[in-house]
């Protein structure tokens, strides 16, 4: 297991008998009887539980409690007409017609069938106390589950033949009847440890359940017992190689805890709901905050460590490139043997002419040029002002009409020349029209110009 876990049972009789602990040690499911002394109660069975799982190494260890039948009250409850959403509280007071104690002073849980329920309750100041027992032991309490379900869990998951139709779990001089469905338990009582009660008592249930009991699984320790009450009854068949109730209870407790298997029902909500709904998580969540507080001290640290393993090796490359600089260069070696280089380097290009150097944007000239040889000569017009910047360009002139100021501009715009906007005109009191059109030479026309400005470079060297 991953976490420790452990089901303690609360005392199936008088105050006077000890709990007891079901743990896993080495892949086996045990159970520890406790020992206490001659003064029993609660505070007694609390401190006999501590010693016991500081023994095993198991304090602060999730814990179930399972609880004796005789703290339990469970009926069958109608459900067909009751609401399918927010349900809880309407079945609280469905089962609560069937109960001694009024609905606020009880916690209960419902394991659901088609149109009615098996309601299991018990009164909040009687289960309260023993949840406080257990955990001043040490223990973290996250399951409340009666004894007798635990057991019949287990039978319907582990047992090979588990095709029942109802259980009878003996133990000492009680039996808990309980009649199944494949969803789970249907109806649940505990009688005397009889013959004849428990076959009253199946014959009650299968009445109030609507339900069969041809096949009724028996799990005891008195075999002369087991063999008259599974001759005298028809179905009745004793369950062989099972383990002891406890040792069940145990196994399907602790898989419970792991999270392995959802319980039928579990008694520890509402009213006796955890304080802390997060203590599970106090220790990953301490483990964590350590964790960071280590990283964050550790990160400084690190850091300057880092810091020191790159100034040394900057200080290397630094020695390298002044020895790779003399191999080369003569003369002194000069602080800056990038700086140094970059200056040779543009040197070099400007004797040859080198493309790289120059500007990006295109010059005035560049400008001047491919608008002047755009415009139309094929119709009359007239330029009054041509300004001319790096890649911009801005016409005023007049034209005849306002088609052929539109045709001026689209000369302009020719083989990708010039991104021109459209002209703005004006109607002149005199014939014509009067236009001014802006725009900026496009990059492909710069770049067609950069490269016939590179190849005549290339031409006079």
């Amino acid at each position: 297991m991953s976490r420790h876990a452990v089901v303690v049972f609360i005392n199936d009789g008088d105050a006077d008998v000890s709990w007891a602990v079901g743990y896993e040690q080495g892949g086996e499911v045990l159970v520890m009887e406790l020992t206490t002394a001659e003064q029993q109660g609660l505070e007694a069975q609390s401190r006999s539980l501590e010693r016991a799982i500081k023994e095993k190494g198991l304090t602060g260890s999730e814990a179930m409690i399972a609880i004796p039948s005789r703290l339990c009250l469970a009926a069958v409850i109608e459900t067909g007409d009751l609401p399918r959403r927010k349900r809880r509280g309407p079945l609280l007071y469905r089962l609560e017609e069937q109960l001694p104690w009024p609905a606020e002073s009880v916690v209960a849980d419902f394991v659901e069938q088609p149109n009615r329920a098996l309601g299991v309750a018990v009164e909040t100041d009687a289960v309260r106390p023993i949840i406080e027992a257990v955990e001043t032991a040490g223990l973290n309490v996250q399951a409340i589950c009666p004894t007798a379900l635990l057991t019949a869990q287990h039978l319907v998951r582990r047992t090979d033949q588990a095709n029942w139709d109802a259980l009878a779990i003996a133990q000492e001089d009680k039996c808990d009847c309980i009649t199944l469905s494949p969803s789970g338990p249907t109806a649940w009582r505990q009688t005397q440890y009889t013959q004849l009660s428990i076959e009253q008592t199946f014959r009650t249930l299968a009445f109030s359940d609507g339900m069969e009991t041809d096949a009724i699984g028996l799990l005891c320790e008195d075999d002369d017992f087991a063999e008259v009450w599974t001759g005298n009854i028809p179905g009745a068949e004793r369950i062989g190689g099972a383990p002891r109730p406890r040792n069940a209870a145990s196994e399907c407790g602790l898989d419970i805890l792991r999270g392995a298997v959802r319980p039928w029902l579990n008694l520890r909500r509402d009213a006796l709901s955890p304080t802390d709904r997060f203590a599970t998580l106090s220790t990953p969540l301490n483990t964590a905050v350590i964790s960071l507080l280590i990283f964050l001290a550790a990160l400084p640290l690190a850091l300057q460590w880092r810091t020191h393993a790159y100034r040394d090796l900057a200080g290397e490359l630094r020695d390298e490139q002044r020895t790779a600089y003399t191999s080369v260069f003569d003369g002194r070696v000069p602080a800056d043997v990038v700086e140094a280089l970059d200056q040779k380097h543009r040197s070099a290009n400007s004797l040859s002419g080198s493309s790289s150097d120059l500007p990006d944007e295109p010059s005035a000239l560049i400008t001047l040029y491919e608008a002047l040889r755009r415009l139309p000569t094929d119709q009359r017009y007239r330029v009054l002002e041509l300004r001319v910047d790096a890649g911009s360009l801005q016409l005023e002139g007049e034209a005849r009409s306002h088609s052929e100021a539109d045709q001026i501009v689209a000369a302009l715009r020719k083989q990708q020349g010039f991104d021109m906007a459209p002209p703005r005109t004006e109607q002149l009191k005199e014939k014509g029209v009067g236009f001014t059109a802006t725009g900026r030479l496009s990059p492909s026309a710069n770049k067609q110009d950069s490269q016939v400005i590179k190849a005549k470079g290339l031409a006079n060297r």
